[in-house]
């Protein structure tokens, strides 16, 4: 039953969370040293005395029974402002365009895999490396490398992204209503593009499954672009997402707390 459901949902949470605070003692260790009153743990240390804000919409991550001082702000996502690349716009030539970028906390040897792996393919790609060592000899225009740019910039352009499954990068993608295809390396990586699994906008490849076939990540990109039902669940993200404005948001709630006009 649904009541069943929640109860185990509750246990899980708090088996989670003790698990997670004893393991990462320190925080406890640290509190008790500086002598406070009530103890920072390794799951309530990233909240607020005053105020907490969400970076984050309902929609994509819901919560229950937030304290009056947890407010949803919106995404944050990163501005780069950096120039367009000397290459800008990439020639699509009718075809679709993939954008690959898995942050500063990709594994190298994903960048010299996916870089073959797209030359021989006939898609064309934008591929940052975070400024990872990569050859950056284009493949007859197609593959497009660079170690960093502006992330707006690639997604408004691409068709879908693929990447590691990063919340900024997740809530970037969707901002322009593209879906996703995560291959998460660290643990709130998968459990962000599992998220994306179930809203319909993304499909995790896991590490294990591209490194022994990374061809199966082109199998996962072509029935991505078959299947419009991502294309319409990003483009109601977009639309939420484009309703918010978290840097006016955070700023307004904080200068109302603080009384500030």
């Amino acid at each position: 039953s649904d009541l069943f459901r929640k109860a185990l949902d509750r246990i899980n949470l708090a088996v989670e969370m003790s698990v997670f605070d004893n393991v990462m003692g320190v925080f406890k260790r640290l509190s008790k040293r500086c002598g406070l009153k009530n103890a920072v743990t390794a799951t309530n240390c990233l909240t607020g005395n005053d105020l907490t804000l969400l970076a984050d919409v309902p929609a994509y991550f819901p919560a229950r029974d937030l304290p009056r001082n947890y407010h949803y702000v919106g995404p944050l996502t990163w501005k780069a402002g950096l120039p367009p690349p000397s290459w800008w716009p990439p020639q699509k030539d009718g075809g679709p365009l993939i954008y690959v970028t898995m942050g500063t906390t990709g594994v190298s040897d994903f960048f010299h895999v996916a870089c073959s792996l797209f030359r021989a393919s006939g898609f064309k790609a934008i591929l940052t490396t975070g400024g990872q060592a990569v050859s950056r000899e284009p493949a007859d225009g197609g593959l497009y490398l660079e170690p960093y740019m502006d992330g707006d910039l690639a997604m408004a352009e691409c068709d879908l992204a693929v990447c590691h499954g990063g919340n900024g990068t997740v809530y970037q993608a969707l901002a322009h209503g593209k879906p996703v295809i995560g291959i998460p390396t660290i643990p709130d990586q998968l459990y962000n593009i599992r998220r994306a699994e179930a809203l319909g906008i993304g499909v995790m490849l896991s590490w294990k499954d591209f490194s022994a076939n990374p061809s199966k990540l082109l199998d996962v990109i072509r029935s991505v672009l078959r299947d419009r039902t991502f294309y319409v669940n990003a483009s109601r993200f977009m639309a939420i997402l484009g309703a918010r404005n978290a840097p006016v948001e955070a700023a307004d709630i904080i200068c109302s707390h603080l009384g500030v006009q």
